[in-house]
Order: structure tokens, then sequence, then C-alpha cells
């Protein structure tokens, strides 16, 4: 009876015992005071932009796992509500002294520090999708009675077409074109509609990249996010956020989404998108009597120019 106890301890006591040893209790990188689902969305957007793959599940309500993987690294991250208005992450799976650690640390910390500036954008809080899209606009200038305009514009053709607003280009058909490397490209205006505010300029060569138009999105939502790539003058921002806080507006018979974003001259004629990344509009400019009330251009407006029709 002895010796068979001892053969079942062997058995199933000391296994249970060596994996309880083995297991390495999760490392907690902090509590940050933001909702569970939008820490989740913060980490998310933050690994793909590392090239981590991640599968995600929901345990109890609130609370994820996430499955990460990046070549021969395989590890989970938890979040889990700490109270209803914060969040405490786990890794499994990592050293304490990761890069992953450090980063993912550095850039949730960050993120809440960017929250209390409002409008504020960091390149932390940028969604990755719309980071992919800075390659694909350009800082124009052109020369207008003896002085110099700058503005914004973006490819919409990989053999050279670019985008952007018609305004202060009345008599201008030359433009000069900087590329995201630096280089300056001549281009030429080739078509321009006053009306709807939009012209179209090409360049002397092709482009590695462009946003894809007929993929843009016709509608907002009040309350939504966009982000605007415009051109940094003044070293300011490249990426401003706004949100879409007034239904459309009709100036001169065209229509235009209203939304509080800092606007500033040379930000006409940059691309805007929503979080996904997708097209939807081009800016305008700002309302006269203020800074934060910016106008865009719709798609549709753009893709009756482009003379691509309703989708």
């Amino acid at each position: 009876m002895k010796g068979t106890f001892f053969t079942l301890f062997l058995i199933f006591i000391l296994p249970l015992c060596s994996l309880a040893q083995s297991e390495t209790p999760p490392l907690s990188i902090g509590v940050y005071p933001i909702p569970a689902t939008e820490v989740r969305e913060r980490i998310i957007d933050w690994f793909h932009g590392e090239n981590i793959r991640v599968s995600q599940q929901m345990t109890d309500p609130g609370e994820f796992i996430l499955e990460c993987s990046r070549e021969k690294e395989r590890f989970l991250v938890s979040i889990r509500p700490y109270s209803p208005l914060a969040s405490l992450v786990e890794f499994s799976g990592v050293s304490a002294v990761s890069p992953l650690v450090t980063g993912l640390k550095k850039t949730l910390t960050e993120y809440v520090q960017s929250l209390h500036g409002e409008g504020h954008v960091t390149s932390l809080n940028i969604p990755h999708a719309v980071r992919k899209q800075e390659k694909n606009m350009f800082c124009l200038s052109a020369t207008v009675g003896g002085g110099t305009v700058e503005f914004s514009g973006f490819a919409i053709e990989r053999n050279g077409l670019i985008v952007s607003t018609a305004h202060d280009l009345e008599s201008i058909h030359d433009i000069v074109v900087r590329l995201d490397n630096g280089e300056e490209v001549a281009g030429e205006v080739v078509k321009r509609d006053a009306l709807r505010d939009l012209s179209l300029i090409k360049l002397s060569k092709n482009l590695a990249g462009a946003v894809p138009v007929g993929k843009g999105r016709r509608k907002l939502n009040l309350g939504e996010k966009v982000f605007a790539v415009v051109c940094p003058i003044h070293n300011r921002e490249k990426v401003r956020t706004g949100v879409v806080d007034e239904p459309p507006a009709r100036v001169n018979g065209q229509p235009l989404w209203q939304v509080n974003m800092d606007v500033t001259p040379g930000d006409s004629g940059g691309p805007v998108f929503d979080s996904d990344g997708r097209l939807v509009g081009v800016v305008k400019g700002r309302f006269r009597g203020g800074w934060s009330r910016g106008f865009l251009i719709p798609v549709t407006t753009l893709r009756d120019f482009l003379g691509l029709g309703e989708r």
C-alpha cells in the first residue's frame, strides 16, 4: 500500500510541483487611468507598428487576453479593469528588461499624458494606419505675386498625380513639390476647379505610393475622430487630430465637413483619414474667426472632380 502511494506521489504530485515552480508569475507594467477597451486599442496599434501579430480573446466582461507573436517570440498580455476608469496591464512570457516591456510602458504613459492636452497629437496616439499614409503627403509651394505660398497635397496615383486645393492657384501653372525624402520635383497644374476648390498636379517622376481614393468613406459620424496629414510648416505637427462636431455645411452650393481641428496656413490640400487610414476628405481651410474650426472637402466631391462618380 505504501509503495502504491509513493508511486502515485511520483506520478502526479511531483510534476505539479515542478510546473508550479517553473511558471513565471505575470509581470505588471502598471495601472493606467483609461478604460480597458481603450488600453487594448493602444496596445494593439503599437504592436502592429512593431510587426507583432496579435490575436485577442475576452475572458470576462471588460478583460482581454492578447496572444502575441513575432518570429520566434511568443508572449501574452492581459488587460483587466482595476477600477471603472483604470486598467491593469500584465505581461507573461517576457523578461522585465525586454524592450517590449519598456517600449509599451513608455507608449501607454505618454498616451495618458497626451490626453491632458485636447487636440494635441503625438506619434504615440496616431493610429498605425494613418502613420502609413504620411509618406503619401507632400509639401507644395508656388510663387504668387512676388511671394511664396505654401500648401499641402497628396498622391492619388503612383504615376505622379497629386491632389491639392485650388485657391491661391488662379494663375499658377508651375509648382515645386518636396517629396518625403526632401527631394524637390517640378509639378504642373493640369486641372483646376475653383468651385470645388480642388486642383490636380502632375509631377515629372513616379511616386512610391498613393492614397486609394476609391476606398475612401463618403459618410462620417458626429463625434468621430479624424486625422489630417499636412505639411509641417514652422515645425508644427505633421498630423493633426480633429472631431466631427457639426453636420455638413454648404458653402457656394458645395458640402463641407465641419470639424473641431487646429487648421493653420499651409494645411490646405492635406488628406484627412479616419482611424483605419481610410480617406475621408481634404483640408479646405479654417473659419476666419478662429483657428479651431476647420472645413473638409468630402470624398464625394473629390471623386466628382476626378471623374470617378458615385461608388
